[in-house]
């Protein structure tokens, strides 16, 4: 006698074994999603960095002074400023004869004053209950 269907028993072996995979690949297609989010992000925010350190090093040669918080400089006509807006952008605030504003960097959570430099944070949300953030240090000579 030739068999030509599945029996209940293998059609329920089959459904076992796809119940059990499916949440591991679900999981892996997950974290790799993740993965990825963060590798992204950790480019965007070394180019940030790279930008910002040129922006504080081009100031730093301006004639004036560190600001009072460290975050900007300060003479007679030209009052430089770096802050962080509610939508996490770093900003550079100056007239127009200083350089003029503009945006930096994104995904930034802080930006303040630490002895012998600057810090900034950086924030990621990749879901609504994971989030990373990376820290970076950049030395500026005080005057």
């Amino acid at each position: 006698m030739s068999r030509r269907a599945f029996t209940l028993a293998e059609l329920a072996i089959c459904l076992s074994v796809a119940a059990l995979i499916t949440p591991i690949v679900f999981h892996f297609g997950s974290a790799l999603q993740d993965q990825h989010a963060i590798g992204l992000w950790h480019l965007q925010s070394a180019d940030g960095v790279r930008t910002f350190a040129e922006e504080l090093r081009l100031d730093a040669h301006r004639p004036g002074r560190l600001a009072d918080d460290g975050v900007g400089w300060t003479d007679g006509s030209c009052e430089i400023r770096y802050r962080v807006t509610d939508a996490r952008v770093l900003v550079r605030d100056a007239p127009a004869d200083c350089g003029g504003s503009r945006a930096i960097a994104t995904d930034v959570q802080t930006v303040s004053h630490v002895p012998g430099g600057v810090e900034v944070t950086f924030l990621k949300r990749l879901r609504p209950d994971r989030e990373t953030r990376a820290t970076v240090f950049l030395p500026v000579e005080g005057r």
